[in-house]
């Protein structure tokens, strides 16, 4: 899948890339302890799932997107 700013992507488009991040393995990142990742990824990745699960009309802004692609390039893959 290609990168979001390739895309120019947002709204709905954002929302399903973020989605999709998360459940390529993001959603499992703030649980697991062996993971040398920052209290602060930490609580954005929970406050993502979090809003994701919550409100069907999240839209996540481009920063936010773009925050959750470059953890999932250092953590995920």
């Amino acid at each position: 899948m290609r990168r979001l700013g390739e895309l120019g992507a947002t709204g709905a488009d954002a929302r399903y890339r973020l989605k999709w991040l998360l459940d390529k393995g993001l959603k499992a990142l703030p649980d697991d302890e062996n993971v040398p990742i920052n209290a602060k990824a930490r609580g954005f990745i929970r406050d993502m799932i979090e809003a994701i699960e919550v409100n069907e009309d999240f839209e996540p802004s481009f920063g936010q997107v773009t925050y959750a692609q470059d953890l999932y390039d250092r953590f995920v893959l």
